[in-house]
């Protein structure tokens, strides 16, 4: 106490608040490294695209929004079509159609007297969790969490948490193609696959406010940004699709191709040698400071 303390400024030009944001004019050594989301951006030759990463099925009004549980209880053919359901979907009677749906959990039950014919069939569809007592075919799906099927026919699907499939037969197997599952599915006796992997997807981290305090984590089920690929993914996720894109939910949006197709095109407009490169921006999501009042 009492004793003069001498500071000098580290950083002359003055310190960005939000490094590697769009904002960020700051001086930099020159990155030499083949460019990608996360390097090689600072380069007399790089031309830096900021974007604000997608928020897929939870983007405010996209969709509209059922909160609390469903039960379908007729014996008939129910279809739901682009609807998010933050709750339990019971089905006790009739099968099931989804199309660019969100549910959090799906129960079926109880199992269907045809093991041909599909409880459930989804296409395009982000789950948190199935349990489905019958046969279930996903198309472009992802399962974030457990996953539990008599038997299942899955295509370019995204199976991130447990997938559990009882023994089958070779007359009625399992069925999955173009997929990510996880490490010891493929143990499963009477499993025809083709072309799947077991690489796991990454996904975008979001700000959140929580308890006064900002947290940066992966969107959990319900909020903006859930189970979006971030493009440190595996490419074997990102392009492993049966058509060249995405699996999972989000293939009919094709962000994963938007963001590889962009700079491509780039190519022919921009002066020789120069680069485009796509850098994800957080920030973009949020309104921008008023500006200063002048002195």
């Amino acid at each position: 106490s009492g004793q003069p303390l001498w500071w000098r400024q580290a950083n002359a030009q003055g310190a960005p608040c939000f490094p590697g944001s769009f904002d960020d004019v700051s001086r930099r050594t020159v990155d030499l490294r083949t460019p990608d989301w996360r390097q090689g951006h600072i380069h007399p030759k790089r031309v830096m695209l900021y974007a604000p990463p997608p928020l897929g099925f939870f983007e405010p009004g996209r969709f509209p929004v059922h909160t609390g549980d469903l039960l379908l209880d007729e014996e008939k053919e129910h279809i739901l079509e682009d609807r998010i359901i933050l709750g339990t979907l019971k089905l006790t009677a009739g099968t099931l159609i989804l199309r660019r749906c969100a549910i959090q959990i799906l129960e079926i039950s109880p199992p269907a007297e045809a093991t041909d014919e599909p409880r459930v069939d989804a296409r395009d569809c982000l789950f948190e969790k199935i349990a489905v007592s019958g046969l279930t075919r996903l198309e472009y799906c992802t399962v974030l969490a457990r996953c539990e099927c008599i038997r299942l026919q899955a295509s370019d699907s995204l199976f991130v948490g447990t997938l559990i499939l009882p023994p089958a037969v070779m007359t009625h197997p399992h069925c999955i193609r173009f997929s990510r599952i996880p490490p010891g599915v493929l143990s499963t006796t009477a499993l025809l696959t083709h072309r799947n992997t077991t690489e796991r997807p990454i996904f975008y981290a979001f700000e959140f406010n929580e308890g006064g305090a900002v947290v940066r984590r992966s969107a959990r089920f319900g909020e903006p940004g859930c189970a979006v690929l971030h493009p440190a993914t595996p490419e074997s996720v990102r392009f492993g699709a049966e058509d060249g894109g995405e699996m999972g939910a989000h293939h009919l949006w094709r962000y994963s191709l938007l963001m590889a197709a962009v700079p491509d095109k780039l190519r022919e407009f921009l002066p020789v040698g120069m680069e485009a490169v796509i850098v994800p921006d957080l920030r973009l999501h949020r309104t921008p400071y008023p500006p200063c009042e002048s002195l």
